[in-house]
């Protein structure tokens, strides 16, 4: 298919350069390993062990991006090393999500890479690794899948973020930043199938292939400097899968693939200095995006609205879809929340406390297997 020759921004040419000359690695099929789970690390030691424990699965590989190292993080990393063959930890010093993950997908073994940060723990079965990577195998298509949200729409139009009632995904979420034991629901729309193709994703985790990630330049390195948070990097990574051809696809709300957010605080909103930041990054990157889309976006969308319609229109594909993902749940209606709201809370002991500020605390894993 043709791709779209979306706007690239200025540090494109030296992202892609970098990512593209670690791109030679062997077909997907002949790799032991299918997944690199890469976790996004910065001050979490308490909640480490677990994310890790949840993950031990003979076709994943674990990647820790180390962006911090303080006495406790030294002590979790260990831990990890320690306790778990498939665990690596890589080290940098702050240089934050978007050059991390890049960095990491460059080590990766997988064919499949998946990005997530240390606040988000996994859910506490394993089912949801084959899933995800029985729906590559049966999309070959398929460039990038979100386990969290989406929507059918670009994130930001002509600079107005995409609207609520267009949002799907998750039941809901964490709301008080700091706290982390504070449910809320987010108002997603049901799913009408066990898998919609979409035109933006929300990290929390997405998992793309790798060659393609590397192919099209990994994340876009102007939608965060070094050191500071990047908004919006995520969606403008799926808008570029779309670009070049590739579908990009959401998953539908399950108890199976409920990553459990907002674990121990968010760094980035713990101070009111650190949410004004957050706040100019955000109003920057909204711009970015819509001068970086806006001329495309007719073609983007009506790629997304055709590969939906073929999707849905194949019944053997969605007969195989529904037995990956067999238990959907729909959120606006109320049904399977209770099971979201549970998993949610069942580890509230462990999430309550801010581990940006909390010495670390060797965890004892049973309680929240």
């Amino acid at each position: 298919m043709e791709t779209v020759p979306v706007r690239r921004s200025c540090n494109w040419a030296m992202n892609w350069a970098f990512l593209s000359s670690m791109a030679s690695t062997p077909p997907p099929d002949t790799l032991e390993v299918a997944l690199t789970f890469i976790v996004q690390y910065w001050h979490h030691p308490n909640q480490l062990q677990h994310i890790c424990a949840r993950l031990q699965h003979p076709r994943v590989e674990v990647i820790v991006h180390a962006d911090s190292n303080s006495s406790d993080d030294r002590a979790a990393f260990a831990d990890v090393e320690s306790s778990y063959a498939n665990v690596r930890v890589l080290h940098s010093e702050n240089i934050h999500e978007v050059r991390g993950y890049n960095r990491a997908a460059g080590l990766a073994s997988g064919w499949l890479v998946a990005f997530s940060q240390d606040d988000r723990l996994p859910p506490d079965s394993l089912g949801w690794v084959a899933s995800v990577i029985g729906t590559f195998e049966l999309l070959p298509r398929l460039g990038i899948l979100g386990l969290h949200r989406g929507s059918s729409s670009l994130l930001y139009r002509s600079g107005k973020r995409t609207r609520r009632d267009d949002m799907y995904g998750t039941c809901g979420d964490n709301r008080d930043q700091a706290d982390g034991t504070k449910w809320h629901g987010l108002g997603t729309r049901d799913m009408d199938a066990p898998l919609k193709m979409v035109a933006w994703l929300n990290i929390g985790p997405i998992v793309v292939r790798r060659r393609l990630f590397l192919h099209i330049g990994g994340f876009n390195l102007s939608y965060s400097r070094p050191g500071e948070l990047g908004i919006g990097f995520d969606a403008e990574l799926t808008g570029r899968v779309i670009a070049s051809g590739e579908h990009a696809a959401l998953v539908c709300p399950s108890r199976k693939t409920f990553f459990r957010n907002g674990c121990g605080g968010k760094a980035t909103t713990a101070t009111r200095d650190k949410m004004r930041r957050r706040s100019l990054a955000t109003l920057t990157n909204e711009r970015m995006f819509t001068m970086q889309f806006q001329a495309d976006e007719p073609q983007l969308l009506e790629r997304v609205r055709s590969a939906q319609s073929m999707l849905l229109a194949n019944a053997s594909i969605q007969r195989a879809l529904a037995r990956l993902f067999p238990s959907c749940s729909k959120c606006s209606s109320g049904q399977g929340i209770d099971e979201f709201r549970e998993a949610f809370h069942k580890v509230d002991h462990l999430c309550g406390h801010s581990t940006n500020t909390t010495p670390h605390v060797s965890p004892n894993v049973s309680k929240v297997m």
